[in-house]
Parts: C-alpha cells; structure tokens; sequence
C-alpha cells in the first residue's frame, strides 16, 4: 500500500521532493516495504533508480528484506537481482513468462521454452572432456536420475575465464568457485523454507482478506434487512462463491455497486423462504383436518386399516393438500377425498391379494376358507386367512422398528401346502369349497384329532394332539403336508371331535395336555 501511494506521489508531479529526501528518512519508510517493492519504485524513474541503484543503498535495501524476512543475497548477486529473482514471478532469461516457482540449484527462474537453449544437459562430451568435468564442479548444477543440468551462460563464462587464467592463479580460483558452489548448495534449503513459509503466509492473507470482505458485504446486507437470506443453504453457497466475494481486493464503493445481483438473489431468496413457510403452515393446517376428518365416525369393517399413513400418501389428496393458498380446501371436499380413498384404497388391496393367490378368482371369493396366505415375516411364518391378513402387522408395520407404514403385501405369498389342504377338510367337516367361509368354519365349534401323531398314554383317559379348527390347520399343513407324506385324506389322516361344553374341561383344554403341556393340545376327561 505504501507503495502504491508513493507512485501515485510521482505521478502527480512531486518527484523532485521525493527524490530529494534525506537518506535516514529514506531508511525509515523502505522499511515498511518489500524488496518487490523499492524494485518497482526503483524502475518507475532515472531518478529513483539512481538512487536505489547506488552500491551505498544497501542499507536500504537490507531493511526491505529485514521487513519480510528475506534471507541474504548469495555471493555475485546485487540486492535488485536478488529481489528481482526472489519476487517476480517472470523468467529470468526472456522476462515475459510466468515462472512462479525459483530453481535454487540453479538460482534461477526459467519458463519452458527457454530451458532448451538457456540449460546444457550432458556437457561432458566433446574433445574437452577433462575441462568439461572439472567446469562441471565449480558451478551450480541439478541432477535428475542419470542427468546433470546447469545454466549454459555460466557454464560458458566460467570456462571462458578459466581458460583465460594463468597457472599460478588457476587454483585459487577454482577454490573461490567451489566455495561459491558449496554456498548455493547450502542455500537450497533455506531459500525452499523461506518460500513455503512465505506461501503459507500469503494464502493465510489471502483467505484472511477474503473472509473479511465476504463480513463487510454480509454487514451490509444485514443493513439493507436482506441478512435473512443467509438462513438458506443455497443462498450461503452462492454467496460465498460469487467472483465478486471471492476475491481478495479491498472493497471499494464501485464494486459494492456491482454487487446489484447478490441483493437481487437476497431479495428473492427471502421471498422464496417467505413464501415456503407460508405454504408450510397452510400445508400443516390441511393435513391436522384431512386427519381429523379421517379419523371421524366413518363405518368401517376393519378399523385399524387403511391408516392415516395410506391416506396422506394417496395422490389425490397430496395434490389437494399442495394447492395454492387461494384454493379453498375445506371439510366437505376432503370428506369426498376420504370415501373415494377408502373405496379406491380396498379395491387395490384385494386385487393384491387375488394376485397373490394366482387364481382367476373375484375378490369376493378372497373371504372362502379355501384361500390361505403364508406370511414370511413372521418367525416361523404365520397362516392367515382374510381379512384377518389385511390387519396383519408386517404389513402395515416397519420390521425391526415397529412403525406404522404404508400397507404392502410384501411378505404375503400363497400357502401352497395348505390351500391344497383345505379342500379336503372342508369337505370332511360337510361343507363346500365353493361357498366355505371362515365364520362358517368358526361356528361350528369343534375340535380335530391328527391320526398320523402318535396317540398319547391312555393312564389320564384323554388324547393327544387334539386341536382347535386353525392350530389343526397349521398342525397338518405345516408338520404333515410339508414333510413330503403327500395328499393328505379324511378319516385315514384325521378325526373331528366334540367340542368342549363342561367349564371345567375348557380350562382344562385352555392349559394344554398335561402330559406334552402344548396349549394346543386339547385334554379331555
């Protein structure tokens, strides 16, 4: 910045005064500035460059370096060539290109198309060998594998100096040279930490200044009521990667003004959130009614379905519920979206449940005891029957967590053993397949003895493995029919027995046998 200043000082005609400032004050204000600084000062006139030029401005320069911690210049460099190679981010062979990273074997910046003719590679050959080799040892180089690479120029002037030389001063300069080697070669770390420090240091300054204008823009939004738009995510990302945000530039009135966009998208996004709550809030409001309607005193066969889950999930109403504000969505319209649901909600179901059973069948024949579902859920999968299986718990409930969800016949599938069954015992029991219901069966209020079990001891005048209507079913179907024995046939597999009237042998039969204690065991005496 001080910089920056001074050179708006000489362009507005003062650069007599400048120029003529006493050294100790000179002292003073270079030592609030970088080498790269007093080197663009030095190049913007003859006359400060006479002045920071001059051998006696080395203090000068020395409190520039001091400022930024610079380490000292190398043997044969001035302190403008050390700026310049520490600084400037351009070649140091056709000072145009960018080269941002310095060569300290070489001490040098070099770009790409400069390496070709500016580095020698394998100067070893030729008929000069043995000058070649020892050359090679009093200047900088940098191996790469098997490559050896120094800068063409000083390879050149050192040879032609070394030639020049007389005998007798030959090996003191040879020794200077090496000192000179072992010198850049001593640098190479210290030169590589000051510039991965300096790196670090810039990328702090510059994240610093980037986080400090992204706080100066948000303030001033925040002052023009538009700070609300940082509540949403999307306006923070867009915000925070806006060129104009990004950067690290101080901000100035005339980029606040070109920041006309990022208010527009405040402005916008505030009304989108706006209009988000509001729709919301009306959404809220219409699902606690379409519940509450739902709920209401409606006839039901089966109470616990569908479920207020199946009904908020049902399309027609998500599209009431979504309506504009304007719409008015009142009882008597979601009393019409309930009865449609409950209707359109059952038809589906059983037409599930007729594909399940993979029968040509209506779905008024669903109700026949002949139909039977196996439930794979359950552990050991359950026999049910309609309707009972459209209140069965796997299917309107999640596994593992118990939450309602919406119905599906998932772990449904046809009980093949036991609907090839079920004809048969229908039959047995004098009823017909065709027309058989479960309440049918039900009423009839008698129990069923499996011949095919072993009998029971005779000590307690009762039998074993006498059973209620649907633990025979599942004994037979589960235990007999799926062991491979076959079609099973009534009397040979099965014997139907009174039911149970006396009080006391109804407990009885509520206990289980007491010989195998199997609650579906009916003990008679």
């Amino acid at each position: 910045m001080a910089s920056h200043r001074l050179h708006r000082t000489l362009r507005v005609g003062r650069l007599q005064r400048t120029v003529t400032i006493s050294p100790e004050l000179w002292l003073k204000i270079v030592g609030y500035l970088s080498p790269r600084d007093v080197l663009r000062l030095a190049r913007s006139s003859k006359d400060l460059r006479s002045l920071f030029m001059d051998p006696s401005s080395k203090a000068m320069w020395k409190a520039a370096r001091k400022s930024v911690g610079c380490p000292d210049p190398v043997s044969g460099f001035s302190e403008p060539a050390w700026a310049n190679l520490m600084f400037f981010n351009t070649c140091s062979f056709c000072c145009e290109r960018i080269v941002r990273n310095v060569d300290f074997c070489l001490l040098t910046r070099i770009c790409g198309n400069c390496a070709g003719e500016e580095i020698m590679t394998d100067p070893l050959t030729g008929s000069d060998t043995d000058v070649a080799t020892l050359i090679m040892t009093l200047i900088p180089t940098r191996s790469v594998y098997d490559q050896v690479y120094c800068v063409r120029k000083e390879f050149e002037a050192v040879k032609e100096k070394y030639l020049s030389l007389s005998k007798d001063k030959i090996d003191a300069y040879c020794e200077e040279r090496r000192e000179y080697v072992k010198e850049v070669t001593n640098f190479i770390a210290i030169g590589t930490t000051w510039i991965q420090m300096r790196t670090k240091e810039r990328q702090q300054g510059l994240v610093q200044k980037k986080t400090d204008r992204a706080s100066v823009i948000k303030k001033n939004l925040e002052a023009a009521k538009l700070g609300a738009a940082f509540d949403s995510p999307k306006f923070s990302r867009e915000f925070q990667n806006h060129p104009l945000v990004k950067t690290s530039q101080d901000l100035t009135e005339q980029v606040w003004s070109n920041l006309a966009d990022i208010m527009k998208l405040a402005k916008r996004v505030i009304k989108e959130e706006d209009e988000r709550e509001s729709q919301a809030l009306l959404l809220q409001t219409r699902t606690a009614l379409a519940t509450a309607i739902f709920h209401g005193p409606f006839p039901s066969l089966y109470p616990k379905i569908p479920s207020i889950i199946d009904f908020l999930a049902y399309d027609r109403l998500k599209v009431i519920l979504h309506l504009p504000g304007m719409i008015n969505v009142d009882e008597h319209l979601l009393k019409l979206i309930v009865n449609v649901f409950r209707e359109q909600w059952t038809a589906k179901t059983r037409d599930e449940l007729v594909r399940i059973l993979g029968l040509d069948q209506t779905r008024a024949q669903l109700q026949l005891a002949r139909n039977v579902f196996k439930c794979h859920g359950c552990f050991p999968s359950r026999t049910l029957f309609f309707p009972e299986v459209l209140e069965h718990r796997c299917c309107s409930h999640l596994r593992g967590t118990g939450q309602r969800c919406v119905w599906t016949a998932e772990y449904l599938s046809r009980h093949e053993t036991l609907m090839a069954f079920m004809p048969t015992f229908i039959r047995a029991i004098r009823l017909y397949p065709e027309i058989a219901t479960v309440g049918d069966i039900a009423a009839l209020k008698q129990h069923y003895h499996c011949k095919i079990c072993r009998r029971a001891g005779r000590f307690d005048g009762g039998f074993r493995n006498v059973y209620g209507w649907r633990s025979f079913i599942e004994h037979m179907g589960d235990k007999h029919s799926s062991a491979g024995r076959g079609r099973l046939s009534y009397p040979e597999d099965f014997e139907i027995m009174p039911s149970v009237e006396d009080p006391l042998k109804r407990y009885e039969a509520s206990r289980g046998c007491r010989l195998c204690q199997d609650p579906k065991c009916v003990l008679n005496t």
